[in-house]
């Protein structure tokens, strides 16, 4: 009995935070998908359950955090580790700050010239993104234009510099650091998203390409590769006559338009935080329940 409360308590926390994902696809009209959202407020869109993801990195902000140690013994060495931390991934809000923190500390002793520029540019980043506290060192910028890269990728519908997200409207601009390279993720409620580590110059002179997360029509459809817990959680929005649940391109497509689609995918949600909290145990789960 002790078991099946502990992983009761295991599952509910992941199925509470487990909304579902509507993806709309190429074909959908954009407005009938927004309608259709504020309609049902227990969904999200995609570029929303993405955004979050980018937010959130506890595994980036522990090892940046330990490099407070290393600082006072080696400065390259850990200059050289940030700088490997920022291109894998979009640095977070806690990350930025430290980074901040961090580089100003640098900045304030004596390093080689090469690497003064380099700290600066960490500094000058987190700086121009957080406008927090004051201006400690002279940070030249720059605007990015975001409508420019709205005319340029017209399904573009949220930009993302590093963990800051902004939507490329009509006139939209960002105010960044000059020459300095940013984590770049161009999110749409159609495609894939796509990532580019860079300056904004360098960012405009890409030829990016955009993949749809799904092919075909209502009738019989592929997806792109979707991770498992979109899978789970996923619906696609072809109308709002036509909302199937997300599953791989092998199995036959079967959908409905009543609240009957909506609670399959809760319960796959279910089943998902049921086998991550028994992960270290052997478990055999049915994966047709309507069979």
């Amino acid at each position: 009995m002790k078991n099946v409360i502990a992983i009761a308590l295991l599952v509910l926390p992941l199925v509470s935070w487990g909304q579902t994902v509507l993806i709309r696809t190429a074909g959908a009209s954009e407005a009938h998908f927004k309608e259709f959202l504020l309609k049902h407020p227990q969904s999200i869109e995609f570029i929303q359950y993405q955004g979050s993801r980018i937010q959130k990195n506890p595994d980036q902000e522990n090892r940046l955090f330990q490099l407070g140690d290393s600082f006072l013994q080696s400065q390259s060495m850990t200059l050289n580790q940030i700088k490997a931390i920022q291109k894998e991934a979009p640095l977070t809000l806690l990350s930025l700050r430290f980074i901040r923190d961090l580089s100003g500390k640098a900045l304030m002793r004596e390093v080689p010239l090469q690497e003064r520029r380099e700290w600066l540019h960490l500094y000058c980043k987190s700086r121009t993104l957080l406008k927090e506290g004051p201006d400690l060192f002279d940070c030249p910028s720059t605007v990015a234009s975001l409508s420019m890269l709205k005319k340029k990728y017209p399904v573009l519908e949220k930009v993302f510099v590093e963990s800051f997200s902004w939507e490329p409207h009509e006139n939209s601009e960002v105010l960044i650091s000059k020459q300095t390279p940013y984590q770049w993720t161009l999110l749409s409620n159609t495609h894939h998203p796509v990532s580019f580590f860079g300056t904004y110059e360098q960012l405009l002179n890409q030829q990016l390409l955009f993949e749809n997360l799904v092919e075909g029509s209502c009738d019989g459809f592929s997806l792109g590769n979707l991770d498992f817990d979109l899978t789970a959680r996923g619906l696609l929005y072809f109308s709002d006559s036509c909302t199937p649940r997300a599953q791989s391109p092998t199995e036959k497509p079967s959908w409905t338009s009543d609240k009957k689609t909506w609670l399959y995918v809760a319960g796959v949600a279910l089943a998902g935080g049921l086998l991550y909290s028994m992960k270290d145990k052997t478990l055999v789960i049915d994966t047709n329940p309507l069979r």
